[in-house]
């Protein structure tokens, strides 16, 4: 088949298959090989703060020469009383009896659950030449949208729904990720409920193509190249594929989520708040049915997030651990990287 080029020749890339941002699982060494295969490997920053940015994008311009991409969580106030945050750790200790709840004094810091400032990353992506920044969770003030074009980075939006996309054409996006809902992790409705706005990835590309007039990217349960064909042939101008990546030698992910993906179903793939207070697709592993059942408060996000971090799985991180993931996880393979992007390739041309 023809692999469109429209994308590949604005992000100087040779195949226009982009590695998505995951948090606690990407590497350099990951984001490196999808780029040196002639994909479009993403840094995940959402957690960062702007030194362990740096100190990232370093790491991974020693592992490539080519383009890459860095994604920004576009963050939100949130407040969190003593009250609320008191009976989140009571609970807390009542799922897992070894937190000593004397010792969690220290996390009362908001600080330390907020994410990095907007700026101080932006200042990091401009000093450092990254020519492709994503944005989850919102749209960034115009200002900062006007920074990254006056250094000529390209800007991508992401959205669940049509009037996501319209905004961010709006704010002069020079392309636009589309998620579907088979995506594994969080959701990245930032207008609406995200459980009102869970078109399929295929239904989402099809809308988009009649009514959003840019570079569309599609993601969302992609795993091997029929469904990145079909995907091509409803109009992407590329693929992004995030779970099929987890498995991979490159991901930091440790041995136990990786068998967690690979031996689950479709069946075990659920929407889920409890792991970070935001919506998230997650196989529903015995620990998470554990949090479920312990009703611990719901939290905003990122607080929540970080006290069940701090606390839930302070003595067994395994059995709490989240394991984001997209609805086909277990579709995945181990395997290297490489091995998948140049399989992918090869098979996407002589379709």
């Amino acid at each position: 088949m023809i692999i469109p080029k429209h994308l590949s020749t604005l992000f100087n890339i040779e195949y226009p298959i982009i590695q998505a941002p995951m948090a606690g699982v990407s590497s350099p060494e990951l984001v490196a090989a999808v780029s040196n295969a002639g994909g479009l490997g993403t840094i995940a920053a959402g957690y960062l703060s702007a030194d362990a940015l740096r100190t990232e994008i370093e790491a991974v311009r020693t592992l490539t020469d080519h383009p890459f991409m860095v994604n920004l969580f576009v963050p939100h106030r949130t407040y969190v009383s003593r009250e609320q945050m008191d009976d989140f750790i009571l609970k807390a200790s009542e799922l897992n009896p070894n937190i000593k709840i004397n010792e969690a004094t220290n996390l009362y810091n908001e600080s330390l659950w907020e994410t990095s400032d907007l700026s101080h990353m932006v200042d990091v992506i401009i000093d450092l030449n990254v020519p492709i920044v994503s944005f989850t969770f919102g749209v960034p003030d115009d200002e900062t949208l006007a920074r990254l074009r006056e250094h000529n980075v390209l800007i991508v939006g992401n959205a669940t729904h049509l009037l996501e996309g319209f905004v961010w054409i709006e704010k002069g996006a020079d392309a636009l990720i589309l998620q579907g809902s088979e995506a594994g992790g969080h959701r990245a409705t930032f207008i609406g409920d995200p459980l009102r706005v869970q078109q399929s990835a295929f239904t989402l590309l099809q809308q988009g193509r009649r009514e959003l007039n840019i570079p569309l990217i599609t993601s969302g349960g992609y795993f091997d190249s029929q469904s990145m064909g079909a995907a091509f042939c409803l109009g992407a101008s590329a693929i992004a594929v995030g779970t099929a990546f987890i498995t991979t030698d490159e991901s930091k992910a440790s041995e136990a989520y990786k068998d967690a993906l690979l031996n689950s179903n479709e069946l075990d793939s659920i929407f889920t708040r409890d792991l970070s207070g935001s919506w998230a697709r997650a196989v529903r592993t015995e620990g998470l049915k554990a949090v479920e059942a312990a009703d611990l408060p719901l939290l905003p996000f990122p607080a929540h997030r970080f006290l069940m971090n701090a606390l839930v799985a302070q003595d067994e991180p395994e059995k709490y651990r989240a394991i984001y993931a997209g609805i086909n996880a277990q579709f995945g393979e181990r395997a290297a990287a490489e091995t998948l992007m140049q399989r992918w390739i090869n098979e996407l041309q002589c379709l």
